[in-house]
């Protein structure tokens, strides 16, 4: 499988979450290097998709965040499971454009990755994940207690899902099967 992603690019990445402080966020149970970092975004599970957005002072495209599908695994004969994550870097004032990229991630993954379901375990903490999960219209389960540690300390967390059958009701652009 081709990544889509270029090793500079999710250095920059990477780069870009370090300095706002949002890397120990993402992997809240074990911080990681520059290389290992690298290394989840490689796997071939894994599934990474960059936001890019156009700055509102014009000029060239600028990514805005990410959004990765990985721990796939089958249900049953017929049926596909993949995690989903995503982060965004700080300031962006084009929310909209935000939940467009996260859309268009949903509708790439239940066509190109064939799966059936995609879930997601967000933080009780982090408020604005969980909110745009809703926005996304994901079922929301939740907070279950303990379930997660953030910025080092045991938390609650919130589950999500979207099915491909719910998905295909609610899609701006509908979806076939």
């Amino acid at each position: 499988m081709e990544r889509g992603l270029s090793d500079e690019l999710l250095a920059c990445s990477y780069l870009r979450f370090k300095a706002e402080n949002i890397l120990p966020l993402l992997f809240h149970e074990c911080p990681l290097t520059l290389t290992q970092y690298l290394e989840v975004f490689s796997r071939p599970e894994t599934n990474t998709l960059g936001a890019f957005i156009v700055p509102e002072n014009g000029g060239s495209l600028e990514l805005a965040g990410l959004m990765w599908f990985s721990g796939t695994c089958k249900m049953g004969q017929n049926h596909t499971r993949a995690d989903v994550g995503e982060s965004f870097f700080r300031g962006f004032s084009q929310p909209e454009t935000l939940v467009r990229f996260a859309q268009l991630g949903i509708q790439w993954a239940f066509e190109k990755l064939g799966i059936s379901t995609i879930t997601g375990a967000t933080p009780a903490p982090n408020r604005a994940g969980v909110l745009f999960a809703r926005k996304l219209d994901f079922q929301v389960v939740g907070p279950l207690e303990g379930r997660a540690v953030w910025a080092g300390d045991l938390c609650s967390v919130y589950l999500s899902s979207m099915t491909k059958t719910r998905w295909s009701k609610i899609s701006p652009w509908g979806m076939e099967g």
